[in-house]
């Protein structure tokens, strides 16, 4: 596995299809506005990593290559927005890299 600097910056991951899942709820409910799709709750990427491996119960070499500078901070976002326009719906939280996702 390849990644860019030590992997310790934190970043909000949310799983592409809970993505899809969260702004079709926004949309169907007509909330307007500007909305941080997020978790709410950041990791670093060797923690992803970890995760993978404890799953999979395999162990790979990670190399790390020169960090991208114009990225070299955490990502950390507000879900107040989300949460609020979304008030009637129950959040699950997923394991560490997945998005919030709607029950409906």
């Amino acid at each position: 596995m390849y990644i860019h600097g030590d992997g310790k910056l934190l970043r909000d991951y949310v799983f592409a299809p809970d993505l899809c899942r969260i702004v079709e709820h926004l949309a169907a409910r007509m909330a307007g506005g500007t909305f941080n799709v997020a978790t709410g709750t950041s990791v670093s990427l060797l923690q992803i990593l970890e995760d993978i491996r404890e799953a999979l119960g395999i162990d790979f070499e990670v190399v790390h290559l020169p960090a991208n500078v114009e990225s070299s901070f955490d990502m950390r976002y507000d879900i107040a927005r989300l949460s609020a326009a979304s008030a009637n719906s129950i959040f699950l939280r997923c394991v560490p890299a997945s998005a919030v996702i709607f029950d409906s």
